[in-house]
């Protein structure tokens, strides 16, 4: 079933922050490693994807985590974010620290 993607995030950096944004949306979902392995195999068919690279998609997760983070507190005040930022916020540093313990 074909599906709409936003490019919003998408940009002039490294093409594993492009992964990474698309992965990240999909991580909550139980066929998350169905779905990942997916998309790198459908990638590669049009581009070359190194193995070695998929070890630096958790570094790209925790960027994308840095840029919403900034993202959330910057839009704290907007009625949307307002009763929740700091508890999204607290997630976010906490998944942080669990990566970087993980190095």
């Amino acid at each position: 079933m074909p599906r709409v993607i936003d490019f919003d995030d998408c940009g002039w950096g490294h093409y594993l922050f492009d992964l990474t944004v698309t992965l990240r949306e999909l991580a909550h979902l139980p066929q998350y490693p169905q779905l990942r392995a997916a998309l790198l195999r459908g990638y590669r068919t049009i581009r070359p994807f190194p193995e070695q690279h998929e070890a630096y998609l958790e570094t790209f997760f925790a960027l994308r985590r840095i840029q919403l983070l900034i993202w959330v507190i910057e839009s704290r005040d907007h009625p949307a974010f307002r009763a929740g930022w700091r508890e999204w916020a607290r997630n976010d540093v906490q998944e942080l620290e669990q990566f970087l313990a993980r190095l």
